[in-house]
């Protein structure tokens, strides 16, 4: 009898340890950086046909390195409940990251090449350094933040003489974009302005295009 319950409690184990290893497989066949999978040109990832979307932002720089800055249980763009007890670290077993992106490679290289990182942003002002850097023409950009240049008429960063205000208010609205109602630096990161801006397709400037790329690649700092 004492055999029997042995031999038993044996077979259960071993097919719980075949579904645990069942189980593993079919998991890492489903999660590309569990499993190494390199995928092609325009496939669609696994976990994405899953329902699992992809990470849709750079996770290199510091705004995004911590997930719960954005994605905390209560947050505006919570987790789903049943991922409370998740870490930054299991994040990537299911949702694929995007590659570095090009700004934050040009900023590492900047680092190893010896030459610190801009310090200027949303009230940050900028410096002497940057104003030559991104060829900014009016001298009254040098000690202003980006909040002040893209909100407020006075100053210009355009060679025309144009400020951003003027061009995007509630009276002229080009593009959509209004800069005159703004309740913040966040409010003006979610309504997509600098993404827009900053996109290979935009036509703005490319000095300011660089401008916003790299305050972009910073993790918009203030």
């Amino acid at each position: 009898m004492t055999l029997r319950l042995v031999a038993q409690v044996t077979r259960i184990i071993a097919l719980f340890l075949v579904l645990i290893a069942v189980f593993f497989a079919i998991a890492m066949a489903y999660t590309p950086i569990l499993s190494g999978k390199t995928l092609e040109p325009g496939e669609q990832s696994p976990a994405l046909a899953r329902g699992i979307a992809d990470v849709p932002h750079p996770v290199d720089t510091e705004r995004f390195i911590n997930c719960e800055n954005c994605h905390a249980i209560g947050a505006r763009r919570a987790m789903p409940d049943n991922h409370r007890t998740f870490s930054d670290a299991t994040c990537s077993l299911c949702h694929l990251y995007p590659p570095p992106t090009e700004q934050a490679e040009q900023a590492v290289a900047q680092e190893v090449a010896g030459k610190p990182p801009y310090t200027f942003g949303w009230t940050a002002p900028i410096d002497q350094r940057a104003a030559q850097t991104f060829d900014l023409p009016d001298p009254c950009a040098v000690g202003a933040g980006l909040e002040q240049l893209v909100t407020q008429e006075g100053c210009s960063v355009r060679a025309d003489g144009a400020t951003c205000v003027a061009c995007h208010n509630a009276e002229l609205p080009l593009a959509g974009v209004h800069l005159d109602d703004l309740a913040g630096k966040q409010d003006f990161i979610e309504r997509g302005y600098v993404a827009r801006f900053v996109r290979a397709e935009s036509a703005k400037p490319v000095n300011l295009k660089l401008l916003f790329s790299d305050w972009q690649a910073r993790g918009y700092p203030d």
